[in-house]
């Protein structure tokens, strides 16, 4: 008790100017009124230091300082400013507004900097008794509290509970006691509450328009919130009895004092958030005692609970904070098992280490070292509650205790099983606050440096299947830096009175690792593949040696033999490893994480006596279709569709492709980064487009064409930035690659999506202007062009569409093409393609309406197809038995063939909303097209035409795809791959059969220039449609002319090889000396 006494008092000195205590809230409901009265209902979040207004979908809104009215933020130059629009005047990601848009974590130190300038706080004794004080406080013009003073009373006083009087006698095993006293002083029947002098937008921040007497700068808040304060102090002291003790610890301040404030937590920067500070600024007494540490809290808002005010109580006895002040990205350290990280409205216990080191409840926390079997109590057990193992660092340790769900309190703690808890302690720090790093992480599954786990599989016992935790388990006993914590504990019993558990200190590491065999020899285990791993075990232990290594490896896969399925490893010394070579045989259906589960059995001696040793390690190794060296990762979304590209002619291809971040890449067949002295490109702005690819300017090797959100177009090739084209509109339409002039280089045409803006731009090779192109539009076109020659000049005329509702055909001088732009009652938003088909130019265009429009090249509309779910990819084309099918796919995950007069011939239904746009390939060289589509969900379907799936598909990733796929040998080895976007990588699927993809469309827009054009030949004399005109061909000649079938128009260009109108013996004279041939 003594020592704990004098730890304490040391721990106050050290502290007192680094302890922040912070109250976090999220997503509170909040009101707005704009200054023409209108009514925005949107949500508050964060703590006293910095907090802010957003939307549901987390997008920023601040208050102009000129109009007064309520922007969407987006930032300049790391600041926070109004965008031009108002809230509720668009939906902000169609504008292309980023959410999470807040100030800098520079900007927020010195926020919390200043804000605790000059605060030394004094800590509430941790035994005994605590008088609380709490005062009501309502502003000038406002009503009184709505309801009694009794049901104010119940969250501090309720002697059954929860309350915060029953909470801490429960938690503190009646060592502490905190009464709370109210005043102004009245019956429990009514209330009355301390009235300001000003109203509450005096403590508001200032606006010249909506709020000019609110405070304008840090000092002002922070004055007027003291004086405040002391105001309220003064009103209500006289009524505080002189015998009541409120300084239980004699140190001439008053032990706690609470502000109940009316009403909800503030807008933005607001003082009026509920918080712990110091009276430091300003003087208060109540009977010769200085008032000067104190909790502020809101009556509504949700935040009035139990919860709230014992965590804030418990900062008041020293506690900090156990949750990240400013990183919301790096895991949560301890979660819902202490009330100082995420406490519910009913808490649950702080966890037995804040106990120990912060109070005097726990008073002594043993350390063990030696091998053997220990037990431990409930955390409700004032006894043998607490354990602590050494790790190889001094300053940290683990810490372990036994968690029951029982009572009032601790049923609240997350999932439903009692168990066994392990803590990592970094006692560095005093809270998480500042974390990471972090004083006090909870270990749980799959918890690890970068991911948050689950809070909820905790507990460790045996009858939760967890009994074992160490460098090798999940979660293994990571420390700080990530480095091995190199303990092992193991046979956790059962939750039961009291719970035991072994520590174990030979350590022993087994691990499946480094493919060394595959039969295809590209360093991937595929499915149908005998393979090799190597298999070690490493003694980590501190100068124990082990004898008799035996090890037992299991897969509970069906399809999965193991050759070799025991290894002996003999004897291993300490700190040292010894390897062997796993044999496998995977079947052909085996996909996916396989299974592997290493019994490892072995002897050591300890204290003079032999110990046997067995643990299990269970391993994952993935069989899987990817491409060597995919996925590869580029932590945001790839919405740009890649190209291929052999952009220095050296006989290996690149994929280049732009991402979220503003970045553009390029990359081989083996995932690795090429042409390091030009890619990546970073530009300032997202990328949403696909690259556009031909010589441009006829020197003989590629140009990438590639558009960004920073309203600039990149023309790139082997040597790097040929040209920047600058703008001032957002460019994420996908370029088109056309001839508009005489000239014998190629033209870029290029769309903006920038209201009021020019949005379109014809480029020259060299990004001058077109000056042959006359044309200009305002309209937003989001998804880009598609271009051919329609007036018969051998010169490249536009289709696109608008957020106008408009579809225009404009041909290469700038003329609008009679009988457009056509008129839809929905958006098009997806880019449109055009087919030739027997001389005659379709336009397909997509509209937000769920409507498929097929037009002829005067306007007229062909047909039409209502679908009853939005259309979310840009048309593809098929062209098979004796017909040209249009495909699209649907957000319900339809897919859907059309023929050319309209009528739905395919119809497949896939799982997730339909990404990109179809694409097709031959797959396993049976002449026969094979369909490939991607979803919004992570999967990857290969369907053959009569829509069977093929073996091992859908192949499904983490995250959703973004992008359209595309089919390519991109290793050369003639298999096809199947490459696309996601919204972290870029995958590339590797399927293991000679395909070819030639002559079909294999790649967003159809081809390369992305012009979207398609020509339907009609493969004269190839009746069956596999590429190779033979004697069945001959003879179904024969049986048409014999059978004088109807034939409609492709199926008689087809036949008719002479072109003379009519089918009759000479079309079979002239298909047999083809054959002869």
């Amino acid at each position: 008790m003594i020592k704990m006494f004098f730890f304490k008092l040391i721990l106050k000195f050290l502290l007192c100017s680094n302890f922040l205590f912070s109250a976090y809230l999220k997503n509170i409901p909040v009101e707005l009124i704009q200054p023409d009265g209108s009514k925005i209902n949107c949500l508050t979040s964060g703590d006293e230091f910095y907090n802010y207004l957003h939307d549901k979908n987390d997008f920023t809104i601040i208050q102009s300082s000129e109009d007064g009215y309520y922007y969407y933020a987006v930032k300049s130059n790391n600041t926070l400013i109004p965008s031009f629009y108002r809230v509720n005047s668009v939906n902000p990601q169609d504008v292309g507004l980023d959410s999470g848009q807040r100030i800098s974590l520079s900007e927020y130190k010195l926020k919390k900097q200043v804000y605790l300038e000059n605060v030394e706080y004094r800590d509430a004794p941790t035994l005994g008794t605590v008088n609380n004080l709490n005062v009501f406080i309502r502003f000038d013009g406002e009503e009184e509290f709505p309801n009694s003073r009794a049901y104010y009373d119940v969250p501090f006083n309720n002697p059954d509970g929860p309350s915060m009087l029953h909470y801490f006698e429960e938690v503190s095993y009646n060592l502490l006691t905190v009464n709370t006293f109210h005043f102004p002083q009245c019956d429990f029947s009514t209330n009355i509450s301390y009235q300001d002098e000003y109203p509450r937008d005096y403590y508001k921040p200032y606006n010249e328009i909506t709020n000019p007497i609110g405070y304008q700068n840090d000092n002002q808040s922070r004055s007027r919130e003291h004086i405040l304060l002391k105001n309220a102090i003064e009103f209500i002291a006289d009524e505080v009895p002189e015998d009541l003790d409120i300084d239980s610890d004699n140190d001439g301040y008053v032990d706690n004092v609470t502000f109940l404030v009316r009403g909800i937590p503030g807008a933005w920067a607001d003082l009026l958030w509920p918080h712990r500070w110091a009276l430091y600024s300003e003087e208060a007494y109540i009977n010769g005692l200085r008032v000067y540490d104190y909790n502020l809290n809101l009556e509504q808002g949700g935040y009035f609970t139990v919860g709230t005010l014992c965590h804030e109580f418990f900062h008041s006895l020293g506690a900090p904070d156990l949750y990240h002040y400013w990183d919301d990205i790096s895991p949560v350290a301890v979660g819902g098992w202490d009330v100082m990280d995420a406490s519910s409205d009913i808490p649950q216990s702080m966890s037995a280490y804040m106990k120990y080191r912060y109070t005097e409840w726990i008073t002594d926390l043993p350390i063990i070292s030696i091998g053997g079997t220990y037990e431990i109590n409930p955390l409700s057990n004032p006894f043998n509650n607490i354990y602590r193992i050494n790790s190889s660092l001094s300053n940290e340790y683990f810490v372990l205790e036994y968690r029951v769900k029982e009572g009032i309190y601790e049923i609240n703690t997350p999932g439903g099983d009692d168990g066994l808890l392990i803590y990592r302690v970094n006692d560095s720090f005093n809270g998480n606050g500042n974390g990471p790093p972090d004083e006090l992480y909870l270990y749980r599954p799959n918890g690890t440096i970068n991911s948050n786990g689950s809070f909820a599989g905790a507990p460790f016992s045996s009858s939760l299947g967890r009994t074992q935790f160490n460098d090798g388990t999940n979660p293994n006993c990571f420390l700080t830096d990530g480095s091995e914590g190199g303990i092992n504990i193991s046979n956790i019993s059962d939750s039961n009175e009291v719970m035991s558990f072994d520590l174990v200190n030979l350590i022993l590491l087994a691990n499946i690792e480094g493919l060394t065999f595959d039969l295809d020899q590209d360093g991937v285990a595929n499915p149908g593949e005998e393979i090799l791993y190597d298999i070690s075990v490493s003694n980590l232990s501190n100068g124990i040696n082990a004898q008799n290594i035996i090890a037992s490896i299991t897969s509970s896969n069906e399809g999965v033999s193991i050759i070799n399925p025991v290894i002996d490893f003999g004897n291993i010394n300490f700190n040292n490893q010894e390897e062997s070579s796993l044999i496998i045989n995977l079947e052909d259906n085996i996909i996916g994480n396989v299974n592997f589960e290493v019994l490892i059995d072995a002897q050591y001696t300890e204290n003079n006596q032999i110990i046997s040793y067995n643990e299990i390690f269970d391993f994952n190794v993935e069989v899987t279709l990817n491409q060597s060296g995919f996925p590869y990762s580029t932590l945001n979304e790839v919405r740009s569709s890649p190209i291929i590209s052999d952009l220095d002619l050296d006989g290996n291809f690149e994929l280049i492709f732009g991402d979220h971040f503003g970045s553009i890449h390029a990359i081989n067949y083996s995932g690795e980064s090429v042409f390091s002295d030009v890619f990546p490109i970073n530009t300032d702005g997202q990328i949403w487009a696909s690259p556009a690819m031909a010589d441009i300017d006829n020197d003989g090797f590629h140009d990438i064409i590639l558009c960004s959100k920073d309203k600039n177009l990149y023309a790139i090739d082997k040597n790097g930035l040929k040209f920047i084209f600058e703008t001032n509109t957002q460019l994420i339409g996908t370029p088109t690659i056309c001839n508009l002039d005489n000239d014998d280089e190629l033209e870029i045409i290029i769309s903006g999506y920038s209201n009021n803006q020019q949005n379109i731009f014809a480029l020259n090779h060299d990004g001058t202007i077109v000056e042959s192109f006359n044309f200009s539009s305002t309209e937003k076109n989001k998804s880009g062009f598609s271009a051919a020659d329609f007036n018969g000049n051998n010169l490249d005329d536009i289709v696109f569409g608008t957020d106008s509702k408009n579809l225009y055909l404009v041909y290469d001088n700038g003329d609008i093409a009679d009988g457009f732009p056509f008129e839809s009652d929905g958006r098009f938003r997806i880019s449109p393609i055009i087919i030739e088909y027997l001389n005659e130019k379709l336009i397909v265009a997509p509209s937000e309406n769920n409507t498929l429009y097929v037009l002829s090249q005067d306007g007229s509309l062909l047909f039409d197809v209502i679908f009853s779910n939005k259309i979310t990819t840009s048309p593809s084309i098929l062209n098979y038995n004796n017909s040209t099918i249009i495909f699209v796919g649907l957000s319900d995950g339809s897919i859907f063939g059309i023929d050319l007069f309209g009528n739905i011939v395919y119809e497949y239904n896939l799982d997730g909303g339909i990404v990109g746009s179809i694409m097709f390939s031959d797959f396993d060289n049976d002449f026969i097209p094979d369909l490939i589509a991607s979803t919004d969900i992570g999967k990857i379907y290969l369907l053959n035409i009569d829509g069977v799936t093929f073996q091992n598909f859908p192949i499904i990733f983490e995250f959703p795809n973004s992008s359209s796929p595309l089919v390519f040998d991109l290793d050369q080895d003639l298999d096809l791959e199947i490459i696309g976007g996601t919204s972290n990588s870029v995958y590339a699927i590797d399927y293991k059969s000679t395909g070819r993809s030639d002559n079909y469309w294999n790649l967003f827009k159809g081809n390369n220039a992305r012009n979207g054009y398609y020509y339907s030949t009609c493969n004269y004399g190839d009746l069956d449609q596999n590429n190779v005109i033979n004697i069945l061909d001959a003879i179904s000649l024969v049986n048409i002319i014999i059978g004088n079938n109807n034939l409609n128009d492709y199926e008689l260009c087809q036949i008719d090889l002479n072109d003379d109108g009519n089918v009759n013996v000479l079309d079979i004279i002239i298909i047999t000396n083809i054959i002869l041939e």
